[in-house]
């Protein structure tokens, strides 16, 4: 096959798979509520701290993230240890169903989150850590997916009061 050949068939395959998703995306479908989109973001992050997904964690904080003197970094670096010092026991995490307002700045591309999240041990049901209420300040920002396409993301730039493992608060 010639190379100019290959190159018309990509380009008619990309633009398939483009006419596709505009076909798909204009169904009628209305698009997730932001409550929706802030619910799926924190089981996603849920699902990779299973994971032992420091990056799938972190992909739930904002570039932006700040509380105290805890930033994104900083915040990487403690989850990172955790996840080390965690080597080889079975835990498990639970994010519970979050509670979600408005924005109390009036920003509608911003939401305070309640909800609480524990770390346990799988086999006897005895906490590590959390079970008390966390309040999350979310932003909704523009993410990248598959090189080309942008979507809505959910991310937490600001948290209430935070008791992380090892006693590192950042407070």
């Amino acid at each position: 096959m010639k190379t100019t050949s290959k190159v018309i068939l990509g380009v008619a395959a990309l633009l398939l798979f483009v006419g596709g998703w505009l076909l798909w995306r204009s169904r009628g479908i209305s698009p997730p509520s932001p409550e929706q989109r802030i619910t799926e973001s924190l089981r996603e992050a849920e699902d990779a701290a299973r994971r032992h997904s420091v990056g799938g964690v972190m992909d739930l904080v904002s570039e932006d993230f700040q509380a105290g003197e805890l930033n994104k970094p900083r915040l990487r670096l403690l989850l990172s240890r955790s996840f080390q010092s965690g080597r080889g026991t079975n835990y498990d995490v639970r994010v519970n169903t979050p509670r979600i307002l408005p924005s109390p700045k009036g920003l509608a591309n911003e939401r305070l989150v309640f909800t609480k999240a524990s770390v346990f041990f799988a086999d006897s049901g005895e906490d590590i850590w959390g079970s008390n209420p966390i309040t999350l300040v979310m932003r909704e920002e523009q993410q990248t997916r598959w090189l080309i396409l942008r979507e809505p993301r959910w991310r937490v730039i600001s948290v209430g009061e935070l008791n992380l493992p090892g006693g590192a608060d950042g407070f």
